[in-house]
């Protein structure tokens, strides 16, 4: 059994809360950064998303779940072929390759029908 002295016990303690705080005020910061990141991305009139080298959804705007028909919540985890037919998929993963190519964001220019409504753009 190991015994500490109180003089180090109470050192450690203080050490132990300042490392709690400066975690508190860490998660603050991201938090708020997180939530100017998601209002800049939302407010953005185009679709914008983020993928994987293998394809899978890991984030998108409302204008994208609107494309989709789903909500961000159900598009992460997901790929195009869950959501559109193999031959678009296809090709949505052409663009990908593309881009990962490139080794830098892309632009596509593209006709959709955003499945919400069906509204082209």
């Amino acid at each position: 059994m190991i015994k500490s002295h109180p003089e180090e016990s109470d050192h450690l303690d203080k050490e132990l809360e300042q490392a709690r705080t400066e975690l508190k005020n860490t998660i603050k910061v991201l938090e708020r950064s997180e939530s100017h990141l998601r209002t800049l991305l939302n407010t953005i009139p185009e679709l914008v998303w983020l993928k994987d080298a293998q394809g899978t959804y890991l984030g998108c705007n409302k204008r994208f779940e609107r494309f989709f028909g789903s909500s961000e919540a159900d598009i992460v985890g997901k790929t195009d072929y869950d959501f559109v037919d193999k031959k678009l998929a296809d090709q949505f993963r052409e663009n990908d390759a593309r881009a990962l190519a490139k080794g830098k964001p892309s632009v596509n220019e593209e006709e959709v029908t955003y499945a919400d409504d069906g509204w082209a753009s």
